[in-house]
């Protein structure tokens, strides 16, 4: 088994509740397991008896139980919620209650702030590349302290771990036929039970449509009107679907990044599917002979790297992107908890050229001091200077 680097962070929470969210098949009922099946009962709401008992009566079902309660696929009974907040609020006991779910019920309406001061929250990602080659990488820490952390180059493998993603079955998969075969049952098992499951209607037939436009669209701006122009659907149904696929932890779109920085920004999200192997199985072709698709993964690839490291380091700082309307633009954008940002660019050649670097220079003339670093990522082997601050970096290097 690959080890998840999160269980750190989950041991030292002192908060009553512990919510570890998450797609499903991801590993989180593994996880939570795991580290505390020692010292709490697990129940699974999967279970349809024991479904029955929550829901004829939420607040029985935990105050009675002799010792802390692991309660997994938590957005079955959202009401249970209510009645975990009684329980805390008479008794607060450090790790209490420890919750997973493959919806983000907190968005779920009349249970957004039932928890509010009571609950820590994370989320579990699939795989990260650190977690496949089984160690951690300080490079994301060091970009912040403007240092680069030498690693290895392994461009040789980024098609197949692109191609692989991070749900733990399919990179176990060593035939690519058996992993799109798992990964076309998992997408059918989301998409006509647990969104329709969320969403109480029937009417969900649009549904893999959008998926695949937003397959084919990964790294380009959410333009909903647009969206909804091409597929034919109201804008309020298709942003309706659109939070489903977010709360269900298919689509991860990424927020614009702005700044009182005297330029005019673009403030739309860019969508991101979870997982890039995700993407080959809803477009039914493959990304090796489309350049520009590549380009588009890739970028999908490392948004998702990123996000993974920030759910299971120390290090405290938000994933965004930046573009103004003249034009300028970069990737992302890592902004610390201080205000300290480190910036990337992505490219899927192993060639750059000063150019690439036009919105990282941007970026660092606006922000001056708060500026650590600007990356820009390639297929290239080495470490090359461009100017203060602003390199050129082998991908690798952010995982190994």
């Amino acid at each position: 088994m690959h080890p998840r680097f999160l269980g750190n962070k989950l041991k030292q929470t002192q908060l009553p509740v512990v919510m570890i969210n998450g797609a499903r098949q991801v590993g989180k009922s593994t996880l939570v397991k795991e580290i505390f099946s020692k010292t709490h009962d697990y129940f699974t709401l999967d279970d349809p008896q024991i479904l029955s008992l929550v829901r004829t009566d939420p607040l029985n079902f935990i105050r009675y139980a002799k010792n802390p309660l692991i309660i997994d696929e938590i957005q079955r009974c959202p009401d249970l919620l209510l009645a975990i907040k009684t329980i805390v609020d008479e008794k607060r006991v450090s790790r209490q209650f420890v919750l997973t779910g493959s919806v983000n019920v907190l968005r779920l309406q009349g249970v957004q702030d039932s928890l509010a001061g009571r609950i820590s929250r994370h989320i579990l990602w699939p795989l990260s590349q650190e977690e496949i080659v089984g160690r951690t990488s300080p490079f994301l820490e060091g970009l912040f302290k403007s240092e680069i952390t030498k690693g290895r180059t392994d461009t040789l493998t980024l098609m197949e771990s692109i191609k692989k993603g991070g749900y733990p079955l399919a990179v176990l998969a060593e035939n690519p036929l058996h992993r799109l075969e798992w990964l076309h049952a998992y997408l059918t098992q989301l998409l006509e039970k647990d969104i329709r499951d969320l969403s109480n209607i029937e009417g969900l037939s649009e549904i893999p449509t959008i998926l695949g436009l937003l397959a084919s669209r990964v790294g380009a701006l959410v333009n909903v009107n647009d969206l909804s122009r091409s597929l034919q659907i109201p804008y309020t149904t298709l942003k309706r679907y659109l939070s489903l696929l977010e709360m269900s932890y298919l689509f991860c779109p990424v927020q614009p990044w702005f700044q009182n920085i005297g330029k005019r920004l673009i403030k739309s999200e860019k969508a991101f599917l979870i997982d890039t192997a995700l993407i080959e199985s809803v477009l039914h072709r493959g990304i090796e002979a489309d350049s520009l698709l590549f380009g588009h993964v890739l970028e999908n690839f490392i948004a998702m790297e990123l996000m993974k490291q920030l759910s299971y380091k120390s290090l405290s700082a938000r994933l965004f992107h930046y573009r103004t309307t003249s034009g300028e633009e970069v990737d992302f954008v890592l902004e610390a908890m201080d205000g300290n940002v480190v910036a990337f660019e992505v490219k899927g050649s192993s060639q750059f050229s000063q150019k690439d670097a036009k919105g990282l220079r941007s970026l660092k003339e606006q922000l001056q001091n708060k500026f650590k670093m600007g990356i820009i990522l390639y297929q290239g082997t080495q470490v090359l200077p461009i100017e203060e601050n602003i390199y050129a970096v082998p991908l690798s290097y952010l995982w190994t």
